[in-house]
């Protein structure tokens, strides 16, 4: 049986903006603690997936160690 990796990346993109950097940085923590807000319709979001087949080990005893 053939072992694969999956590399799942989510990318969100919106926009803010602040009077600095720490009332950005404030808006960021409040989005990320509340997951419902990346749901929202108008946050531009993508998903990207990897699959890749692993190589299989040769060597017996790498084997022995699992």
């Amino acid at each position: 049986m053939k072992k694969y990796k999956i590399k799942l990346i989510k990318k969100y993109t919106f926009v803010l903006d602040g009077e600095n950097k720490k009332d950005i940085e404030n808006q960021v923590n409040t989005i990320m603690q509340e997951n419902n807000i990346l749901d929202l319709p108008y946050v531009r979001k993508s998903l990207k997936i990897k699959i890749k087949e692993l190589r299989e080990d040769r060597n017996p005893e790498n084997e022995k160690s699992n």
